[in-house]
């Protein structure tokens, strides 16, 4: 298939961190993308960067080094890059973040936001009299029953063959814990579903 955008999001809830780089290696130990955080990328939370890449299998290693103290820590995270179908559509991944200034802002947990931005990245084209719908629902598990369920708006971008889906998923109810937060994208009889972790602390 097609390019993927890879998105990289690092937080420290322990400590402020004066120095952040991550290294993109494939499936054939190639590294494909080294980033080093810059004093801009360091003073948001998360710190976030991306990289586009092919389909395939990728580990990330994130190091960074804390500002009170200069202790050293790093993170290996291996992962499969690859998007789900549904019928003449791929569909990137299920982030989860916040909407800002019309920027998508990737968060690992959330605390006191009274709502989380649901984001998925649609790409191919309709056949015409087709359409595609996104739906967001939220589980205690992946194949539990959804306690709550709302459509996502499916907007374009300047590639004509790229939309994206968004949804905002209220947390004011939410308990602390871990939830589960579904996509499901459908066209016509066919059907693709996305998963991803949602954490309020």
């Amino acid at each position: 298939g097609g390019k993927m955008t890879v998105i990289v999001a690092v937080d420290s809830p322990v400590a402020k961190l004066a120095a952040a780089s991550f290294g993109l290696v494939d499936g054939k130990g190639k590294m494909v993308a080294v980033w080093d955080a810059d004093a801009k990328d360091l003073s948001t939370d998360p710190i976030v960067s991306a990289s586009t890449v092919a389909p395939g299998v990728y580990r990330v290693r994130v190091a960074a080094a804390a500002a009170d103290d200069g202790r050293l820590g790093a993170v290996d995270y291996e992962f499969n890059a690859i998007s789900a179908r549904a019928g003449p559509l791929s569909f990137g991944g299920l982030m989860l973040g916040q909407l800002k200034d019309k920027s998508f802002l990737p968060r690992i947990d959330f605390e006191s936001e009274t709502s989380a931005t649901a984001y998925v990245e649609v790409y191919g084209t309709l056949p015409a009299g087709q359409t595609a719908t996104v739906t967001i629902e939220i589980a205690p598990t992946a194949d539990g029953r959804a306690i709550g369920s709302l459509p996502a708006a499916i907007t374009p971008t300047r590639d004509k063959d790229r939309w994206v889906a968004t949804a905002e998923i209220p947390l004011a109810t939410l308990p602390p814990g871990e939830h589960v937060v579904r996509a499901i994208a459908k066209v016509g009889n066919a059907s693709g579903t996305l998963v991803r972790t949602l954490r309020k602390r």
